[in-house]
């Protein structure tokens, strides 16, 4: 759970086109969101013309991620994400406000922080895919 949560952040343009999921408006390109600079929409097009079969071959796959990708807590995460994103490219900050931002936004995607979330996210979107009964 936790490495997809991770990988929409990376790039969310991906997930989306993966999945057949809305895509973002307006999500600026910065250089703190994938290390390799790979957050933007020409890179998950470069993806999927590799490697896309890999995901149109496992449609239940592809379902789990979309359910992931839609959850409440990851969408209020997303949303976060973007708002920061914007604020870090679109504004005159200085330079405590930009180490601030850009320190908030490194914690909103990192594992420790999501782990704290993970077991509910899961457990929403198996019940929503599956049929689980309760013990």
């Amino acid at each position: 759970m936790n490495s997809f949560r991770r990988a929409i952040f990376e790039n969310l343009f991906l997930v989306a086109r993966i999945t057949n999921s809305e895509i973002v408006p307006n999500v600026p390109t910065y250089s703190g969101t994938h290390y390799k600079g790979l957050d933007h929409e020409d890179a998950a097009f470069d993806y999927l013309d590799r490697c896309g079969d890999l995901w149109r071959g496992r449609p239940l796959l592809c379902r789990f991620l979309r359910a992931v990708y839609e959850h409440p807590i990851v969408r209020d995460d997303v949303r976060l994400h973007v708002d920061q994103l914007r604020q870090l490219v679109g504004g005159e900050l200085t330079p405590g406000e930009r180490a601030r931002l850009e320190g908030e936004n490194t914690a909103l995607r990192g594992e420790a922080r999501l782990q704290r979330t993970d077991a509910r996210v899961a457990q929403d979107v198996l019940q929503a895919l599956f049929s689980i009964e309760r013990a």
